[in-house]
């Protein structure tokens, strides 16, 4: 990720995807800092614009309007995505501990982090409630509870309980009942305080009071719940309240792990920041947004505040790197409240004056709109770009991966003059009568900001050469590159790198012994895999019979998927589904294969599906293969509607050029860390699927049917009529 040859002499780390976060990604995004590396570690790929989430609950807005992709953001940052939560920090070491990963290093940290309900307190609570963040979780639940009322029987009512009077908790319950629409559903606002909305201005209060009356919504006020069950939770007053879900919108809570850290907090707990948005004990930590304090400009818990102090700490951040001087922040003492009704309508409020209406709503609608733009429109920060810095001539961007492979034309006829035959995935050393052994080599460029996913997929696509042929892996050899830099990042780029190709080595019972390391331009790394196979035939791209099945055990669409995420195209979800497929093993898939006696298997890669399938039928078999039933990562008929393809994708076209391209464009894609390709016969298809999807291959399918040859073509691609 690193832009030119220039040394990473310093790594920023953001933690957290919030408000503030997303501002410093556009910043540096539009202006790079050379010698920087910058990593942003986040639970969240696609983070919540808390301004629109009541409009998302209402279903005023679809899913992609009211989220940042953070991916996209973080490519044009020239950011490495560590998509992983934080359990834990060593100040001393600047180390952030991850969960099932090794620790990130960091020279200047930036935390924006969030807070969640205070719930600690109150029994029951954790457990039977749902918490308005994280908000991923909140809609998972709200999709829950809104099947429930759909499928809700009977002449009871379905009873809706939100604990918290402010004003999150009054726009969440104004849009629930928005979006249900039903009359069989009862409304309960519970407040410990005397008033609802108690920060906000008496013409709000009085305007919100009247607007939950007229919607026949209960107000419990002056009351406090003191512990919750399964269906019931009880308050201070002896009184108890009844319900079928519960909202939970109070108070804000810290991350636990900020108060364990070691790092000056408040008397709540929240990270104690000075006016620079520093850390008032740690001067190489900033913190933004609702996990943070200013402790001589306290300010409420609120997404505003969060938005505002963006810039100031994208400055600063900057400014720490360059070992320059700090500008102060000064958070505003009066800001414009807009807080929605839930039916496309709204209040406004600065100080003590307010207003309301649908126009209210537009006004709402279109500041919120205008601020997401600002962080979605790919195009847009690209024209900021290209004025700060005058666009200069470069290399049309090449894909990574085993999308980078040197096309299957030139490589057979180099290796066809050197006298080097050979089509099998590993190359078969006999050793006796019943021991062979195996051997593989596969070197890949960095197509994935992080170095301990990149080691992890790398190791899995390399070792799938073995697995293809039915034997195990025994060990492995490594060859690295890492980018120039000072040493402690060339250590903890190692570290990275290593630690993911060892853990899957480890998973497969396989030991990494030894390498070799070299600086270069860019990541990359190269693994030679040994493996052994005995008292038992290893399957061959050759063995494919007639009439077998074909089965692909996982989907396609890794090239094209990784070629839009160069350019920031593609959305995060679907990266991030890609690299969970990647980072699946073949190994469970080659013991079912194996029981359903596959006549022959071979591993998926960069020449493409068409290629590969090719190898398996020879010059004497055929194969109709349904197009339709081919299965496909998320995102990826998408992206091919538009054009877009890996560069190696030409290449695998020009190299089957007697089948028709229409339909095939997915066929042709190159795949890093794919499924197997299998034969296997009638009377196994069915139990081999049914076990395969069991065992997690989710999308394995039968795509089609060896026959025998008829004509000049070995593949007849078909199709429904459209």
């Amino acid at each position: 990720m690193n832009a030119g040859n220039i040394p990473i002499v310093k790594q920023l780390v953001l933690l957290g995807g919030g408000h503030a976060h997303v501002e410093v990604l556009r910043n540096f995004a539009v202006r790079t800092e050379p010698g920087l590396q910058l990593v942003l570690v986040t639970r969240d790929i696609h983070t919540p614009y808390s301004g629109m989430l009541p409009g998302l609950i209402a279903g005023h807005y679809e899913f992609d309007e009211a989220h940042i992709d953070l991916r996209p953001l973080a490519r044009l940052a020239g950011a490495q995505v560590i998509h992983a939560p934080v359990n834990g920090m060593d100040l001393d070491a600047r180390l952030l501990h991850l969960s099932d990963r090794p620790p990130i290093r960091y020279d200047v940290l930036s935390i924006n982090a969030g807070a969640r309900p205070r719930m600690a307190s109150v029994p029951g609570a954790a457990e039977h409630a749902i918490p308005v963040k994280p908000i991923d979780g909140l809609l998972e639940r709200w999709n829950e509870i809104r099947e429930r009322v759909k499928a809700r029987r009977g002449s009871s009512a379905f009873r809706i309980a939100v604990v918290g009077g402010g004003a999150g908790g009054v726009e969440l319950l104004l849009s629930l009942q928005t979006a249900l629409e039903s009359p069989a559903v009862e409304y309960t606002l519970v407040t410990a305080s005397a008033e609802i909305l108690p920060t906000h201005a008496s013409g709000v209060r009085r305007r919100y009071r009247t607007v939950l009356a007229d919607r026949e919504i209960t107000v419990i006020s002056n009351t406090r719940v003191i512990s919750v069950n399964k269906r019931k939770l009880r308050c201070d007053d002896d009184s108890s309240l009844a319900y079928d879900a519960l909202f939970w919108v109070t108070d804000a809570a810290p991350p636990a792990w900020i108060r364990e850290s070691g790092l000056a907090t408040d008397e709540a707990g929240f990270l104690a920041v000075n006016r620079f948005l520093q850390s008032t004990s740690h001067p190489e930590i900033f913190a933004a947004g609702d996990c943070a304090a200013m402790l001589e400009s306290p300010r409420p818990k609120s997404g505003v505040f969060a938005v505002r102090q963006g810039p100031p700490l994208a400055d600063n951040l900057r400014a720490a790197v360059r070992l320059e001087t700090l500008e102060a922040y000064s958070p505003q003492r009066r800001f414009l409240s807009l807080i929605s009704t839930g039916d496309q309508n709204a209040v406004a409020s600065w100080g003590p004056l307010a207003a309301q209406g649908e126009w209210v709503w537009r006004w709402k609608d279109r500041i919120d709109r205008t601020w997401m733009e600002k962080y979605q429109d790919v195009d847009r920060i690209l024209k900021m770009r290209s004025k700060m810095r005058p666009p200069q001539a470069r290399p049309e961007p090449r894909c990574g991966g085993c999308g980078a492979k040197i096309g299957s034309k030139v490589l057979r006829k180099v290796l066809h003059k050197l006298g080097i035959e050979g089509t099998d995935d590993a190359a078969l050393v006999p050793v006796d009568g019943r021991k062979q052994l195996l051997q593989t080599v596969d070197f890949f460029r960095e197509f994935v900001g992080d170095p301990y996913r990149f080691g992890r997929i790398a190791a899995h696509h390399a070792i799938n050469d073995v697995l293809a042929m039915r034997a195990r892996p025994d060990s492995a050899l490594v060859t690295v590159v890492v980018p120039h830099g000072k040493d402690s990042f060339i250590e903890h780029t190692l570290i990275q790198l290593l630690s993911g190709v060892k853990d899957v080595l480890q998973e497969h019972g396989a030991a990494l012994i030894g390498g070799h390391s070299a600086e270069g331009a860019e990541l990359s790394i190269g693994l030679t895999v040994n493996g052994s196979l005995v008292a038992q035939k290893a399957w061959s791209k050759k063995g494919i019979r007639e009439g077998d099945h074909l089965i692909l055990t996982k989907p396609l669409g890794t090239g094209v998927l990784f070629a839009a995420d160069m350019q920031g195209r593609a959305q995060g979800r679907w990266i991030s589904a890609a690299l969970d497929c990647m980072d699946q093993s073949n190994a469970r898939a080659v013991d079912i294969l194996g029981n359903a006696r596959a006549s022959a298997c071979t591993d998926v890669t960069g020449f493409g599906f068409l290629l590969h399938l090719q190898e398996m039928l020879g010059d004497s078999l055929s194969a109709n293969v349904h197009v339709e039933n081919v299965p496909r990562l998320p995102g990826v008929d998408q992206l091919l509607a538009t054009g877009l393809a890996s560069t190696m994708a030409p290449k695998n076209a020009a190299a089957t050029e007697d089948i028709p391209v229409k339909y095939a464009g997915i066929l042709h894609d190159p795949q890093t860390a794919g499924g197997l390709l299998a034969g296997v016969s009638d009377n196994q298809i069915e139990n081999c699927l049914r076990k395969l999807r069991e065992a997690g291959y989710t999308d394995a399918s039968a795509i089609g049917r060896v026959v025998p040859r008829d004509d000049s073509r070995n593949v007849k691609l078909l199709h429904s009529p459209s």
